[in-house]
């Protein structure tokens, strides 16, 4: 991977035919096709995306020709978060259906898969 210079423009990694071009007086690039937005981290090893959808944050390194995805890197903590997490919502929906018979079941049930992406959200962060 090469380091990546804030003075020079790079192609856009939205595959359009755009460029990525220095925004003045800082460390980011701006598309000129689109309106994603990038900062320079890493000590210039790689671009974030601060533009486009929360919590989602794209970063990539420039290898000369392209733009490659950096991968976020996991670990067994976070993985066994995450599966406890899981566990712990399913039993949650299953003493709901036997405590509350009938249609207060189903109503926990869908609270419960309403709630679960939140719950997730808040625990990637």
């Amino acid at each position: 991977m090469q380091k990546i210079d804030p003075s020079f423009d790079y192609p856009c990694p939205c595959r359009k035919d755009a460029r990525l071009i220095p925004i003045a007086l800082t460390e980011a690039l701006g598309c000129d096709k689109c309106s994603n937005v990038y900062v320079v981290i890493n000590e210039g090893m790689s671009i974030e995306q601060v533009s486009g959808m929360p919590g989602v944050k794209r970063i990539l390194a420039w290898n000369g020709k392209s733009w490659q995805p950096m991968h976020r890197k996991y670990s067994l903590k976070r993985s066994i978060i995450f599966l406890s997490v899981i566990i712990l919502w399913s039993l949650m929906i299953w003493i709901m259906a036997q405590i509350f018979p009938g249609q207060w079941a189903i109503l926990a049930c869908i609270l419960a898969i309403v709630c679960f992406p939140m719950v997730i959200d808040l625990l990637s962060r």
